[in-house]
């Protein structure tokens, strides 16, 4: 709208002067903060236009609308004409918000927002000292002390079954089959039935249980922390234990079980350069197969994942290997995760139904057991090609702000969800954790 500055005369006898003033007027400059554009199910979610401005200092009116949410969610309130609208919503998924800002003069000025609603499956009571999941059995076994406890939570309700443990708990794993818990502690290593949710049998075994496997074939092997050590290999049956032959590891090693092999993968820890190496565990005592063709060329970082259908080895730096039976191809450079200004995988999970792999990722400083902002990064399990980034936002509740620091993230396989366990971190909320079910975002 533009008009001029001036005077008009009447020339006749009586003389009216009029004064009138008019300039250009500009459309609305519309600013809009989303830092809570993601949030979770029944928390207060705000978008703040209060930086928006008419550059003819006009003011301005707001008119905010929900229009996008996914079927049944209640949303309250829908609408709002203040400059900061904030709601709540009871379901999780894709919304959006609409916003039509006017100052009277030009057409309104119109702009959309999308907004994700997270899921809380479930909050705990406990904090996560060891986490493990088998895809399939669709489960995760997290063990926790004060009182030393392993929880046996199902992924897709979030509920959990808890199992008095002997003695503080150091390491958890789950074997391949799905039915057995193995637990490692100072000096003992415990199996619990899952169906039954008990305790089967604790042994002693002479080394602190650092990391645990369990091999699902009647053996627990426990690593130790230290110097070079041996896996030692505890039968379920009656104790009796075994050094693994060969080379000796370096002590607070890392094992894994592959899925369907009876092979143990594992990343040494404070070695430089870092390596991954490989036991065969078909065999009484076990042995030491190899470790990989690399000493330096590629950073493993001191843990490692193998995808479920057993293909690809996921080293915490991001680089990835194959597993095979050919020792040729053994551990060999199969390609890196695309992590971008993060430096560490802090979680792998795999998906075969999907073919899509996805970390839990966050920066880690001179101190690594702090990690800092986390996200979430999904890749295509074959050629790795990166599919989304999404941060995970920090957990707000009674007015409190807790950070979220990602224990384990793990595909449900009847969903097209992840699901993601953290722990709390802040003054008041040691000995709380989470379970999320996090929306995937393309």
């Amino acid at each position: 709208m533009t008009a001029a500055t001036g005077t008009v005369t009447n020339t006749a006898a009586d003389t009216d002067v009029v004064a009138f003033s008019v300039v250009d007027n500009f459309s609305p400059v519309v600013e809009v903060e989303t830092g809570d554009s993601v949030g979770f199910s029944g928390d207060s979610l705000t978008l703040d236009a209060s930086h928006s401005y008419d550059p003819a200092g006009t003011d301005l009116s707001f008119s905010w609308e929900v229009i996008v949410s996914p079927d049944g969610a209640t949303v309250s309130p829908e609408t709002g004409n203040d400059e900061v609208f904030t709601f709540s919503a009871d379901a999780s998924g894709a919304y959006e918000v609409q916003l039509e800002v006017s100052d009277g003069f030009n057409d309104a000025i119109e702009k959309t927002f999308p907004v994700s609603v997270l899921a809380i499956a479930k909050e705990y009571t406990f904090d996560v000292i060891g986490a493990a999941h088998h895809y399939s059995e669709d489960i995760i076994a997290v063990v926790s002390a004060g009182p030393h406890q392993v929880h046996i939570i199902d992924v897709p309700s979030g509920d959990r079954e808890s199992v008095e443990l002997p003695l503080m708990p150091i390491s958890v794993a789950i074997n391949p089959n799905g039915d057995e818990i193995a637990v490692g502690h100072d000096g003992w290593v415990t199996v619990i039935d899952i169906e039954t949710a008990e305790v089967l049998v604790s042994h002693p075994v002479d080394v602190q249980a650092n990391s645990v496997v369990h091999g699902g074939n009647g053996y627990i092997y426990a690593l130790p922390p230290g110097q070079w050590e041996r896996v030692r290999g505890v039968r379920i049956s009656d104790g009796e234990t075994h050094e693994h032959e060969g080379f000796s590891v370096y002590g607070g090693t890392i094992m894994r079980i592959h899925p369907i092999e009876p092979w143990i993968y594992a990343a040494n820890r404070g070695l430089s350069p870092s390596d991954i190496e490989k036991y065969d565990i078909s065999t009484v005592p076990t042995g030491y197969v190899s470790d990989s063709p690399y000493h330096g060329t590629y950073a493993m970082c001191g843990d490692l994942w193998l995808t479920w259908d057993g293909v690809r080895i996921i080293t915490a730096c991001g680089n990835t290997f194959r597993s095979s039976e050919v020792s040729s191809q053994d551990m060999v450079y199969a390609g890196a995760l695309d992590m971008g200004d993060v430096n560490r995988v802090l979680w792998a999970g795999h998906s075969p139904d999907r073919g899509e792999i996805v970390t839990a990722v966050g920066d880690l400083g001179w101190n690594q057991d702090i990690p800092g902002d986390a996200a979430l990064i999904r890749f295509e399990d074959q050629y790795l090609n990166r599919l989304s980034f999404q941060g995970v936002p920090e957990y707000v509740k009674g007015g409190n702000t807790h950070e979220i620091v990602p224990e384990l993230v793990a595909y449900h396989s009847g969903d097209e969800g992840v699901f993601l366990l953290a722990n709390l971190e802040s003054a008041n909320a040691q000995g709380h954790s989470v379970l999320i079910q996090m929306r995937l975002e393309n």
